[in-house]
């Protein structure tokens, strides 16, 4: 009886596992290239994946808590601003694509799409849309016309 009740608690443990949730994940398409950031990612995996992205750049910001690239995205063009965000462990917390204008940064637009393609309803309150999308939430704040303060922005973070 012992061994049967052992068996049973084994096969539950391990069932539960089965319908644990998976790591929510995202893309981003950076000069040509694909970058994948999962909520296991660290400080040293995507360093290493943004090092091959942008070699020979050196990054703009480099600790334990913040990668930023700044880079110019469309020839001609302002700069971009690409951010990682770290906590005290090293893991990935929130990413942010900034720019001035839209046409300044194609790689926050291709996240946008991407939510619309999947059918994901946003949610705006003034300049912001916000979506939730398996366990990640996305952030557009879009101010136009605004000169210096101009923004088309995204941020990516856990929930």
């Amino acid at each position: 009886m012992t061994t049967l009740l052992r068996i049973l608690i084994l096969l539950v443990c391990f069932s539960s596992l089965a319908f644990a949730a998976p790591d929510s994940s995202f893309q981003l398409s950076i000069k040509g290239k694909t970058l994948s950031i999962n909520t296991t990612s660290d400080h040293t995996a995507i360093k290493a994946s943004l090092e091959k992205i942008f070699a020979p750049e050196e990054p703009s910001v480099s600790t334990s808590e913040r990668l930023q690239y700044d880079f110019i995205a469309i020839e001609g063009q302002a700069p971009t601003a690409l951010v990682f965000d770290f906590d005290k462990h090293g893991k990935w917390i929130g990413t942010t694509i900034d720019a001035n204008m839209k046409v300044q940064n194609p790689v926050a637009q291709q996240v946008v799409n991407w939510l619309h393609k999947k059918g994901i309803k946003g949610k705006k309150s003034g300049k912001t849309t916000t979506w939730r999308y398996d366990g990640l939430v996305y952030r557009l704040r879009e101010v136009k016309d605004a000169g210096d303060d101009s923004m088309y922005s995204v941020t990516i973070s856990r929930k």
